[in-house]
């Protein structure tokens, strides 16, 4: 699952993590400043144990990690 959501920080609060990550943009609301992150995770229950503030949640399922010129391939990342 591809998933595009508000976080406080780009970064998960748990690590290591499987399948890349992005900050794409920062925003503000309501006074506070949020981050966009783009992530590949396997369900919701991984993408709350990782971020458990996301907000603003749209997903798209997805069989495969893709990477492109603004996503690119994390060098830890390595498909097992």
């Amino acid at each position: 699952m591809r998933a595009r959501f508000r976080a406080d920080d780009v970064a998960p609060v748990v690590w290591p993590i499987e399948l890349p990550c992005w900050e794409t943009g920062v925003g503000f609301s309501n006074d506070r400043e949020y981050v966009v992150v783009v992530a590949y995770v396997r369900g919701f229950e991984e993408l709350f144990r990782q971020w458990p503030e996301a907000s603003d949640v749209e997903v798209q399922i997805v069989t495969e990690v893709k990477f492109s010129s603004r996503f690119p391939k994390p060098e830890w990342y390595s498909i097992n």
